[in-house]
């Protein structure tokens, strides 16, 4: 089952759903001297999909993409690339959502790519709460 962000989600869910935040700005002293070109900072805030796929092994890999969520899926259930999951064909679609800006997606796929399989696979079926245990610090 495939669960993205345009699907309706009751006012629990979206009371307790996992807010993606973004890395806040450097401070202007810090920031790089390149300044970007209106061309790039337009493709810079175009959006893309942060998605989920499960291996032949079971294994997940988590990746984000700017093209059509078919066509990644078929680039990597044909191998296009070799990488993660060239080896662990074919693969199935089991997560997606969209984000306004490719930044926040990237972000989102650097949270999610730390977590453990077990907080991963919470967070997509919606189990917030397990989510939220899984949060916690152990000491």
């Amino acid at each position: 089952m495939v669960r993205s962000a345009s699907s309706r989600v009751s006012n629990h869910e979206a009371e307790h759903r996992v807010a993606w935040q973004t890395l806040p700005s450097p401070h202007p002293e810090e920031r790089h001297p390149f300044v970007a070109s209106r061309r790039m900072r337009a493709r810079m805030s175009d959006g893309a999909y942060l998605y989920v796929v499960k291996c032949s092994d079971e294994s997940l890999y988590v990746g984000t993409t700017r093209t059509s969520l078919e066509a990644r899926i078929a680039q990597h259930n044909a191998g296009t690339f070799a990488g993660y999951t060239h080896s662990r064909r074919p693969v199935q679609l089991i997560f997606s959502e969209w984000f306004d800006h490719v930044t926040d997606a990237i972000a989102a796929e650097r949270k999610l790519k730390g977590w453990s399989r077990v907080k991963k696979l919470a967070f997509i079926r919606g189990d917030f709460t397990k989510l939220q245990t899984l949060a916690k610090r152990r000491s």
